[in-house]
């Protein structure tokens, strides 16, 4: 795996140009975009020979168990210090912009090899307690969402002091056709997955109910169990629900069918 740091606003002004290129060059990747920084993130990877994984790789190489420590040991800690110091946003964002710089600088020109069932990060019982709320767009809309998400962001911060100080998740998904709950039926999608770190905060409920209504604009499905207040309200409108029924129609009474939630999440 290796890293590709740069401006949001130069890899949206030359985004096909930079989709080709990932999708061109790698197996993977998977993006990280900062709201406060603006900077996004994306690990690329490409698949390896197990017996020889180092002969396809450049950079400097690092071992994973550095990587997850720098985010986990690293990275998170400042975070959760940061909001417990509840600062006004003039303090909090530049502060935050420091703590991503540092960390970015420091894989920016790594790369490390890892073999899949590693990637787990099992955290203490008293770890993070973050919440994703995971929305997914059409390649072509994504540009567009993620300029409305930013001011969005932008707008929060300034008037409700809503900071996003954990980072936006990115990541890429083939158009699949055959899955029943398929959000890339009609084509290839990108997320695009904001994380905060109290789901309690009543200024994080109003930033994702303003999402929502962002998000539909823009062509936006949601996560059947990952976009808490988002899905159950949305998800109908944007699946096939006469493919649904014709599904669940088949089940028994002792299946989701009899769910009063499922009932409620697919219309039926």
């Amino acid at each position: 795996m290796s890293f590709q740091v740069s401006e949001i606003s130069e890899f949206l002004g030359n985004f096909g140009g930079e989709l080709q290129a990932l999708k061109a060059g790698y197996d993977q990747v998977f993006g990280m975009l900062f709201p406060t920084s603006g900077k996004p993130l994306l690990q690329r990877r490409k698949f390896v020979d197990s017996a020889n994984p180092d002969s396809d790789s450049s950079g400097t190489q690092v071992e994973n168990k550095n990587i997850i420590a720098l985010f986990g040991d690293l990275f998170l800690p400042l975070v959760k210090a940061l909001t417990a110091l509840q600062l006004p946003t003039p303090v909090a964002a530049p502060l935050n912009k420091v703590l991503i710089d540092l960390p970015l600088k420091r894989i920016r020109d790594c790369t490390y090899t890892i073999d899949p069932c590693d990637r787990d990060v099992i955290y203490e019982e008293e770890g993070p307690n973050f919440e994703f709320y995971d929305w997914v767009f059409p390649e072509e809309k994504w540009c567009d969402m993620i300029r409305a998400f930013l001011q969005l962001s932008d707008c929060s911060r300034r008037e409700q002091n809503v900071i996003l100080l954990m980072p936006v998740a990115v990541y890429f998904l083939k158009q699949d056709e055959s899955s029943l709950l398929s959000r890339s039926r009609n084509g290839n999608i990108i997320a695009v997955d904001p994380e905060y770190l109290d789901p309690a905060d009543p200024t994080w409920t109003a930033f994702r109910l303003a999402f929502n209504e962002v998000a539909l604009f823009h062509g936006g499905v949601p996560h059947i169990n990952k976009t808490r207040g988002g899905a159950i309200s949305n998800l109908t409108k944007v699946h096939d629900p006469e493919s649904i029924f014709r599904y669940a129609s088949s089940w028994t009474l002792r299946t989701c069918s009899s769910n009063d939630y499922f009932r409620a999440l697919f219309g039926i």
